[in-house]
């Protein structure tokens, strides 16, 4: 029976990504660059953004982030033809595999198999992760990663040690994969201090970290031999050139949301520096417009080209006079408004292939009808996929609050390493200028699986025999 239900979960997993993929399949601004430095390793056995046909192979960090993605496309393109659809029924392949290892490891953890079961489908069936598959984005595989960690969190729980090798062995693959997933940490130490003593987790901590830095030690090893710096870029555009760092920093100083990235940012990626238009929201005086205005004119002359450093220079200077200026406006109010943004969006389509053909105006009770008429799919669709996400984060911060009530058990620990990291990574999504709902994606698998059980076990059908204790205590209770 548990080998049948795995073999559910993998095909509810598998199934839906695969079909997706090969019916409406996504190409992203990022694909050049991973499909670049995926070819260059097929190709020429080396990390680079050179051009794959040219075999010059300058080193390069890994692309967008470390090779994780790229070096995963080659390793299917070796054995299949050099198209998208290959690789996207793979990573949902290796989805798949993670939504039936979470089942295994629930199954060993929970009294309760109808539980197991019903967390890792839903994680299998997920409206906000499972569209993604058919992206040619590292989400899918972050995501598997994500999923690994949090089986093996909780079965850290149930058996009260940390399970160091195989949640270091996975973090060391999605630092690769992508930078951003270090804020699994987060839950990873939260978990190590529930289930050690403070020294024993600390020694335990450090021994992960040890066991991480080999592979990405080895990285960094070969990458400044190369001459690449002390430090990876942490964005690479679409054409293969540094991101402006000036540019985005005034961008940073008024830009709210992923809607208006289409007319200040999209035209970066390709060098089309004509093709800019910023709002006029953007601007707090004429001063700062008139500025603006001069040097997007100056970018003009370099269309095709890198972004010039001396103008990308003026852009952080006026960014730095704007921040020192209204300093509240940059480091609280703005970053508050992009959180409440990026979980409220009624707009976004969480990956589906569905658009709105709204363009704007002021809608009518009769206006909106036929809007509404001529839309229904997609207004469902965002409406679900919206209504989903900030609901999975209302009834996690209700069951939080239950959970004072009550003594620590299994299911509110791993609520609280869920909240944690959840907090944790809007937090950084806010203030780091990381503004579309997407990057949000990392902290869905823990959640559901959290709101879940914590659920299940409120309703009386998982009461986890020997498996509660107090948050400091030295055993672990039992179920009345």
């Amino acid at each position: 029976m548990p080998k049948l239900q795995a073999l559910v979960i993998f095909v509810c997993a598998f199934g839906p990504r695969a079909i997706l993929s090969a019916l409406e399949p996504a190409k992203s601004g990022d694909w050049t660059v991973y499909e670049t430095v995926a070819l260059n390793i097929l190709n020429n056995g080396c990390v680079s953004l050179s051009d794959p046909g040219a075999g010059t192979c300058v080193p390069h960090w890994g692309g967008n982030h470390l090779p994780g993605f790229p070096a995963f496309v080659a390793l299917v393109w070796k054995f299949t033809d050099r198209v998208w659809l290959p690789v996207a029924l793979a990573h949902s392949a290796v989805f798949a595999i993670s939504a039936s290892y979470l089942f295994v490891a629930l199954r060993r953890a929970l009294p309760s198999p109808g539980t197991a079961f019903l967390c890792a489908l839903i994680v299998a069936l997920s409206p906000l992760t499972l569209p993604w598959a058919r992206f040619t984005l590292s989400e899918t595989l972050a995501l598997s990663v994500v999923v690994c960690i949090t089986a093996d969190l909780c079965r850290s729980v149930a058996e009260r040690k940390l399970r160091i090798f195989p949640l270091a062995a996975m973090m060391a693959v999605g630092l690769f994969i992508r930078y951003d997933l270090a804020l699994l940490a987060l839950p990873i130490a939260f978990i190590g201090f529930i289930v050690h003593p403070f020294r024993s987790a600390i020694q335990r901590g450090v021994l992960m970290i040890v066991i991480i830095s080999i592979p990405l030690g080895a990285w960094w090893a070969r990458s400044v031999a190369s001459g690449l710096g002390a430090t990876p870029p942490l964005y690479f555009l679409g054409n293969g050139y540094a991101a402006p760092k000036g540019y985005l920093e005034w961008a940073e100083t008024w830009a709210t949301n992923q809607y208006q990235a289409p007319e200040w940012w999209y035209p970066i990626h390709f060098a089309a520096y004509s093709d800019i238009i910023i709002d006029e929201s953007a601007y707090t005086s004429i001063d700062e417009r008139n500025k603006i205005k001069e040097l997007l004119v100056r970018l003009e002359d370099f269309d095709g080209k890198q972004f010039p450093m001396e103008i990308d220079l003026e852009f952080a200077r006026i960014a730095a006079a704007k921040r020192a200026a209204t300093p509240l406006n940059h480091w609280l109010w703005l970053p508050v408004l992009r959180i409440g943004r990026i979980w409220i969006n009624p707009y976004n389509s969480g990956g589906w292939p569905v658009a709105l053909g709204w363009t704007g105006g002021t809608l009518s009770f009769e206006t909106a009808f036929e809007f509404l008429r001529q839309n229904p799919g997609s207004i469902l669709v965002k409406g679900a996929t919206a209504a989903y996400r900030i609901g999975i984060l209302i009834v996690a911060t209700v069951l939080l609050l239950l959970t004072f009530r009550q003594r620590a058990t299994f299911a509110s620990i791993i609520l609280w390493a869920a909240m944690l990291h959840t907090v944790g990574r809007t937090v950084f999504l806010g203030w780091g200028f990381f503004i579309e709902s997407r990057y949000l994606l990392e902290v869905i698998p823990m959640l559901e699986v959290a709101v879940v059980m914590t659920i299940a076990e409120f309703s009386g059908r998982n009461a986890p025999t020997g498996i509660i204790a107090r948050i400091r205590g030295d055993a672990w209770g039992e179920t009345s």
